[in-house]
């Protein structure tokens, strides 16, 4: 939101940005009915690239819009499908084990989803009373089947985020207005409200949540002509400045585990950039906006290519992937600590879902799965540190089977499952 688009963002400006040859080949992939069952799709684009071990699987295909999703460390994705052009046709949909469900079927509009380790996910539901733009949000737990409300204040809910803890941030605006918005924390079963922009003349937008209960949001001052922002820091009961002083317009900041923050600013000399803050000082990173940043470093990020829009790429293991080369947008979208990656990609009114998998049991990263494999899969549920001196192009999460987050004797049944596919 507020951000300058359009901006002239070359190749040619970043020495390490990369554009390989050897995509996988396409399938094609369908949706059936509303209810979706994914076949594995490969996308292929002329010059985009993925890390090794890795494969970038096209979950859906018009021609409803789909909106940004969300990832937890799980492979689970979450997003919202607008069905129609109406506003109350956006429904939940979550991506699992190679399966699409529609969680959601009414009249009301259900948007912006997050999801956590544990399966729970939040959105905003419009379902509280009249405002100045139809229904109110509402904010929404959903888990195993069973929907909780969270809020009943009225107010515009947007956007929430849930860490690990079930913590759960996000913004509210009393009157809908950009100029009155403000951070809210659920803790415990107690909402708290973090920030007073009507006290600032701020308005603060786009929380984020780490599993350390560390939260970053962007403050705005839209009062003045150009706008002014700052990326705010609030941890253990108190709140902080990190972007500096000069900065022109820094907005969407992400953190991680590590109290790292991502986030962007415009520059119009030399295109919007990245900055990152290691928890001591600020650094520039490339140039870009949207980043997304896991608990390895790895950041997700999209550029403007005078030849296609806004593309994917990808920041990991110190190297520069474009993972889109398309003639239309790949935008929005979330990365997971195991390095996969999940974005908003296609034309205006009928964009999908894009998901950068690990190819799970590809244990040499051959770009198959087979017996092949077995050798490097029982060295990585032996001796870590000796899988990843043998493979170190690999990612030792590729021997993770049944994604519980460990990898060990429990990952060896499903394992010999797939080689047998």
């Amino acid at each position: 939101m507020r951000a300058r688009n359009g901006q002239n963002c070359l190749l040619a400006r970043e020495s390490a940005c990369r554009r390989l040859e050897g995509a996988p080949p396409s399938h094609l992939v369908r949706r059936v009915g509303t209810f979706l069952l994914v076949t594995t799709a490969y996308v292929a684009t002329t010059a985009a690239q993925v890390p090794p071990g890795y494969e970038v699987l096209q979950l859906t295909t018009g021609p409803a819009m789909d909106h940004p999703p969300r990832m937890n460390n799980r492979g689970q994705i979450v997003w919202e499908s607008r069905l129609t052009d109406t506003d109350e046709s956006g429904e939940i949909f979550l991506y699992a084990n190679g399966t699409i469900t529609r969680l959601t079927n009414d009249n009301f509009r259900d948007a912006l989803p997050d999801i956590n380790d544990a399966g729970e996910i939040v959105w905003s539901r419009f379902i509280g009373p009249q405002g100045p733009y139809g229904l109110t949000p509402e904010i929404v737990h959903y888990r195993d089947g069973v929907l909780t409300q969270i809020t009943f204040d009225g107010a515009e809910d947007y956007a929430p985020r849930i860490n690990n803890l079930g913590l759960v941030v996000w913004k509210s605006s009393l009157d809908g207005s950009f100029l009155e918005s403000d951070v809210y924390l659920l803790d415990g079963g107690t909402i708290v409200r973090l920030t007073n922009g009507l006290a600032e003349n701020r308005s603060n937008q786009d929380p984020n949540i780490n599993d350390r209960g560390q939260i970053v949001w962007t403050r705005y001052n839209d009062s003045v002509t150009p706008w002014e922002s700052d990326i705010r820091l609030y941890e253990d009961g108190d709140t902080r400045t990190i972007s500096a002083p000069n900065e022109f317009e820094p907005q969407l900041p992400e953190i991680n585990d590590l109290g790292h923050i991502v986030w962007y600013h415009n520059n119009f000399t030399t295109s919007q950039q990245l900055r990152l803050w290691n928890g001591s000082k600020v650094l520039d990173l490339t140039y870009g906006r949207n980043p997304r940043i896991n608990d390895r470093g790895d950041i997700y990020f999209i550029r403007w290519h005078d030849f296609g829009g806004w593309q994917a790429w990808l920041y990991h293991g110190k190297q520069f992937y474009q993972l889109s080369d398309d003639p239309f947008w790949n935008t929005d979208g979330n990365i997971n600590n195991v390095g996969e990656a999940v974005w908003k990609s296609g034309e205006t009114f009928t964009a999908d879902i894009r998901f950068m998998s690990l190819r799970l049991g590809d244990l040499n990263c051959d770009g198959t799965n087979n017996g092949f494999d077995i050798e490097p899969f029982v060295l990585a549920i032996s001796d870590a540190t000796a899988y990843e001196a043998a493979y170190p192009d690999c990612d030792i999460a590729l021997a993770d089977i049944n994604r519980d987050g460990s990898v060990d004797g429990v990952d060896v049944e499903p394992f010999v499952a797939l080689l047998k596919e």
